[in-house]
């Protein structure tokens, strides 16, 4: 009888007043961090995801890596053996080697790029830019994304911001959001670009002009001030730590400039995530996903000059193969 009326009690509760059951963060990660969690209560808390230290990240990394292999029937010895390979992606060791996904990569190659920047004389100063598109994403089903697709839509890219950032030298990184739509458990990865531009005022908006809205009515091009200059480099420098999850705002009017269509809130990303995030960045360094141009172009050329003289191997390089198996054509 009591067992009866707790059941009913609870159905009639709202979601957000139904307690829930601590569970593990990152609960799809074999032998990821196991910090529990409960369901947020206020919106401030619903905002308050923060993304995994260098040491998470490093250690989710290592547990999507090996559950991948144990999926596919791998031993315990096997998958040790065959995870050596895959060390440049979340060792410390292998920093100096800026592979895209190394957590421990990014204070390394943001400081190269600070050292760089702070010797350097521009005419303008910098703005810190936002640039995305609605054709620089892709579907992960039925097909995943490669390396090779990769590169073919940072080619298309570099020719976007040639045209659309002519007449300012710009230094730009390549960013991924693994974004899933409400009701869906299927997920797209968004490609953009995060930077620098120096550039005047008149300049920016010139240049806002030159990228039209997405089809949702965003912004493609973004532009602020910028008052940490450090800090600033580090967030173009970043890696994927976060997902996104948009949902429709049923509330909006059309023709209204005070309400946005879509939201967007911040997820956590799991192992099947940062496996297709692996398998599309392939071998690809950090410096592999920049575009520059004028002093940013020299500024580049410096940085991985430098890099080299500290470790980096550069150039990328096909992607590594598990040991005693044949690359596929």
């Amino acid at each position: 009888m009591i067992g009866q009326f707790i059941g009913e009690y609870i159905q009639r509760q709202p979601p957000s007043q139904r307690k829930q059951l601590p569970r593990r963060q990152w609960e799809n990660d074999e032998g990821g961090t196991k910090q529990v969690t409960s369901a947020p209560t206020t919106k401030s808390e619903k905002g308050r995801l923060k993304p995994p230290t260098n040491a998470e990240q490093s250690e989710l990394l290592q547990a999507a890596i090996e559950s991948g292999l144990r999926d596919k029937g791998l031993k315990e010895l096997a998958i040790r053996q065959e995870v050596r390979e895959w060390e440049h992606v979340f060792s410390k060791s292998y920093a100096r080697h800026l592979h895209a996904l190394n957590p421990y990569a990014r204070e390394r190659w943001s400081g190269i790029l600070q050292e760089v920047i702070d010797g350097t004389a521009f005419d303008n100063t910098p703005w810190m830019v936002t640039i995305i598109a609605d054709d620089w994403m892709f579907s992960t089903y039925p097909r995943r994304p490669s390396e090779s697709d990769l590169r073919w839509v940072l080619s298309r890219m570099r020719k976007a911001v040639q045209r659309g950032l002519r007449g300012a030298p710009y230094l730009l990184q390549a960013d991924f959001a693994v974004r899933r739509y409400e009701g869906s458990r299927r997920v797209a990865i968004e490609v953009h670009w995060h930077g620098l531009v120096w550039a005047t005022a008149k300049q920016i908006a010139a240049i806002k002009k030159r990228f039209p809205a997405t089809r949702f009515g965003a912004d493609r091009f973004h532009a602020r001030d910028i008052y940490d200059l450090r800090g600033a480099i580090g967030y173009m420098a970043k890696d994927t730590r976060f997902g996104y999850r948009t949902v429709k705002n049923f509330g909006f009017q059309p023709g209204s400039q005070h309400q946005k269509k879509w939201f967007q809130f911040r997820e956590a990303i799991y192992g099947p995530q940062r496996r297709l995030l692996i398998a599309m960045i392939g071998n690809l360094k950090k410096p592999d996903l920049c575009a520059a141009s004028g002093m940013g172009l020299r500024v580049l050329r410096q940085a991985k000059q430098l890099a080299r003289d500290r470790g980096y191997r550069g150039g990328a390089t096909a992607p590594a193969q598990p040991r005693g198996r044949r690359p596929q054509r």
